[in-house]
């Protein structure tokens, strides 16, 4: 019988040999910095993490459904999500929006972004948000305009995200009395009639 040395011997185990903590140190340090620097991590050659991977798919799912207001409208909430976390979200979001504005003017979730968009990148608790809310329910002027199927989808998408924001723990008292203006004048919209 010949010896096998490959370390099988028929088994359904592989014995793996024994790396000490000083064995790990010494050999971490050249492989951590080989994979800091690589392809993988550089974001101008890793499509996960410049943009082309998600963009990929947003113009994919875009193509398969061109009339899906919903659909475009969706990914700027998901885009947004990843906000503080990639580099290339601002182009994303850009690229949503103006597809929103370009194909799909005068919807209701077309405006509903273009209000939501004033507070990009900015948290309720920033001293920020007060402006940009103030902005928000400038743009939302027009809201009343709309047609009455296109209203209710904005009112409905606004209210429901005004609801969240006045739901943030640390709200300013003042910030939180202007949100729920803003919601009852919203509400309002909503059940006007044309």
């Amino acid at each position: 019988m010949v010896e096998d040395k490959t370390g099988f011997d028929d088994q359904n185990e592989i014995t793996l040999p024994t790396i000490t903590q000083e064995e790990l140190q010494k050999t971490d340090g050249p492989r951590l910095d080989r994979l800091l620097t690589s392809p993988l991590t550089n974001v101008s050659t890793n499509p996960a993490l410049n943009g082309a991977i998600p963009l990929a798919v947003y113009s994919s799912a875009i193509a398969s459904r061109p009339d899906d207001v919903s659909l475009v409208a969706g990914f700027y909430d998901v885009f947004l999500s990843f906000y503080s976390g990639l580099s290339f979200i601002d182009s994303a979001l850009d690229t949503v929006k103006g597809q929103l504005m370009e194909y799909f003017p005068g919807r209701g979730k077309t405006f509903l972004i273009q209000i939501k968009d004033h507070t990009r990148g900015i948290e309720v608790t920033d001293k920020r948000f007060p402006a940009a809310i103030r902005e928000m329910m400038r743009t939302a002027n027009a809201v009343p305009k709309l047609p009455l199927k296109e209203r209710r989808e904005c009112c409905i998408g606004l209210l429901e995200y005004l609801e969240k924001v006045s739901k943030t723990d640390g709200i300013d008292a003042n910030l939180q009395k202007v949100i729920e203006i803003f919601q009852e004048r919203v509400g309002k919209w909503n059940d006007i009639m044309d």
